[in-house]
């Protein structure tokens, strides 16, 4: 892992727990504890410029807060710029804490363990490193919070109801779309509940357009006719805001229905939506099936 990488991670990890000890629950504490006034101090030797000072007052802390035993190696190290960066984070974290004292060290050598830190620096692996190192933070995080308990807890339980609800909402719509047969996104003609035309008027002008040249609208009112039929003889209950794929599958309630349309709901596709044309011997083909699958309806 770069340079530049490992500072963002452990700058990731030091903000995420500043940020949340704002928070009764976890808060990390502060107060004139010894801990506490010699890490002042060694942010002020560090500030003047006499790191090993600084290094040396780190190191005197260590037990009470692990992570000042790992800056203080960097330090001794000659990694001014990370441990600065560090110090003033862990500073802060403290500095800003309102539990008891006591608290200081315990809560601090749980967030800013030294393993974490120091996975940050390995060679090898960086990537396997930092998700460790992730994980161990994030196991620490929730054992705080249940221990805690509080409205920090049930306003995450809320936040991840929230969310679950929202993803199995959006894999019940895209599993309902996806299940969709072909078609189904193309709207029926929508005349049916003010078409007062009978089946055979409709049927001859349909003659008329095909004579006429019309051949787009001669399918389109062949198949209304067709559609139109069935809803008065009672053998298919046709609602004008259904889609071609929902016809077919009420068709399929009636013996011999549904392939007799498939054909024909696929023609009409093509014509209509799809601006093919099917010529004057298509278009007397696809009128003569209509007429023939309306003769049939009923028996």
């Amino acid at each position: 892992m770069s340079r530049g990488g490992r500072l963002l991670a452990a700058s990731i990890l030091a903000l995420s727990v500043a940020g949340l000890s704002s928070f009764p629950l976890i808060a990390l504490g502060a107060g004139p504890d010894t801990p506490s006034a010699t890490l002042a101090a060694a942010q002020a030797a560090f500030d003047q410029g006499h790191f090993q000072a600084a290094a040396s007052d780190l190191q005197s802390i260590a037990r009470a807060i692990p992570a000042a035993g790992v800056i203080a190696g960097e330090l001794r190290a000659g990694q001014q710029v990370r441990a600065g960066h560090q110090l003033r984070l862990l500073s802060a974290a403290v500095s800003n804490s309102q539990s008891a004292p006591s608290t200081v060290g315990k809560r601090l050598a749980q967030v800013y363990a030294s393993a974490q830190l120091a996975a940050l620096d390995r060679p090898a692996a960086p990537r396997n490193s930092l998700m460790s190192g992730l994980a161990n933070f994030l196991r620490q995080l929730l054992r705080a919070i249940f221990v805690g308990g509080g409205r920090l807890l049930w306003s995450l339980l809320a936040l991840i109801g929230v969310g679950a609800g929202a993803a199995l909402a959006v894999a019940l719509l895209h599993r309902s779309r996806s299940r969709l047969p072909e078609g189904a996104g193309r709207a029926m003609p929508a005349t049916l509940a003010t078409c007062r035309e009978r089946p055979e008027r409709l049927f001859a002008s349909a003659d008329q357009l095909l004579q006429e040249g019309r051949f787009t609208d001669a399918v389109r009112a062949s198949f209304q006719a067709l559609l139109i039929s069935a809803s008065e003889r009672r053998v298919l209950q046709v609602d004008p805001s259904w889609t071609n794929s929902e016809l077919l599958q009420q068709a399929r309630q009636v013996a011999d229905l549904e392939p007799a349309l498939r054909p024909l709901v696929a023609q009409f596709n093509a014509v209509v939506y799809g601006g093919r044309d099917p010529g004057s011997q298509g278009c007397s083909r696809f009128n003569a099936a209509c007429r023939a699958a309306a003769l049939g309806l009923g028996r």
